[in-house]
């Protein structure tokens, strides 16, 4: 109560300018619900999935851990790729060659003259090797799911439904709403 709770899944129609769309949110008494943007189906299951914010009826057993051996990366480094001889030996900055000591630097005052670093473009920066497919990987480890004792079944129940809010936000200019209906007869 009192609270906004966003949609999970987006079901957005695809963009156009000038098509009327038709969007349809059938609540069933059973927790059950039905998003359709016109007549196609976006959305059907259970209203704590559809949006968050809503206790789960099903959570990650907090009492199992990860196996210690579950390999959780799906590439690796290649062992068979080797760094190329003299990959290191390619500094990152080299003088500028084409700058010229300032005629009127003096050594005992300004010191030894060194031109300035510039970014080699022979550098290719530091080796890694390529990555390949781990053959050890077994996919994403995922807890197994128990019931949640916080769960209410009877929280969002619309077997009592006595209004309807609709909450319309726009940012296109010319947007009309109408036809709207709230029945507990789909078939009328």
């Amino acid at each position: 109560k009192g609270e906004n709770h966003e949609l999970v899944e987006d079901v957005t129609p695809a963009p156009d300018m000038l098509s009327t769309h038709w969007y349809e949110l059938h609540a069933l008494a059973d927790g059950t619900i039905i998003l359709k943007v016109d007549d196609e189906v976006k959305y059907k299951g259970d209203i704590y999935e559809a949006f968050d914010g809503f206790e789960q009826r099903q959570i990650p057993d907090p009492n199992v851990q990860m196996p210690e051996d579950w390999v959780t990366e799906s590439h690796i480094p290649d062992p068979e790729d080797k760094k190329p001889d003299g990959w290191d030996d390619i500094p990152e900055m080299i003088p500028n060659v084409n700058e010229k000591k300032p005629e009127d630097w003096d050594e005992e005052e300004d010191g030894e003259w060194e031109p300035d670093m510039i970014q080699n473009p022979e550098y290719v920066g530091e080796w890694e090797p390529k990555m390949i497919e781990n053959p050890e990987y077994v996919g994403e480890w995922k807890a197994p799911e128990i019931d949640n004792n916080d769960f209410d079944p009877d929280a969002h129940i619309f077997n009592k439904l006595a209004a309807v809010g609709i909450e319309v936000w726009n940012v296109e200019e010319g947007t009309v709403y109408d036809n709207i209906i709230v029945t507990d007869k789909l078939d009328e």
